[in-house]
């Protein structure tokens, strides 16, 4: 995400974000709560990430990147589940089935991935 961009979903000036990042000017805690957010960075994640002096730039880029991975998912999670409630209750159980062999399959093939398979 560019410095501009960061600058305009967090709401302060492009030159705000710069003096934080080069500067070290120190946000307020408000500040720091929407950067967060605007990075889908949870604070336990943040937090880490800041306690860690050698992490890089390229480390919250990853940790970025899968917390938004993760929220994603979760909220596709959030989809199935309202979608499989929706269905009559005869239904439900087969719907379940086809999730769970679906899941099952993405697990072996990620696990086969992983393993260089």
């Amino acid at each position: 995400m560019s410095r501009r961009t960061l600058a305009i979903a967090v709401g302060v000036t492009e030159m705000s974000v710069y003096r934080i990042e080069e500067k070290g000017q120190e946000p307020s805690a408000s500040t720091i709560a929407r950067i967060l957010k605007a990075l889908h960075l949870p604070w336990r994640i943040a937090e880490e990430l800041l306690l860690n002096q050698a992490a890089t730039a390229a480390d919250g880029a990853h940790a970025a990147e899968t917390a938004l991975l993760k929220e994603e998912e979760d909220l596709a999670v959030e989809e199935i589940s309202t979608y499989v409630l929706s269905l009559p209750i005869e239904r439900r159980s087969t719907a379940i089935r086809i999730l769970r062999a679906f899941v099952e399959a993405e697990t072996g093939q990620r696990s086969a991935m992983a393993l260089g398979g």
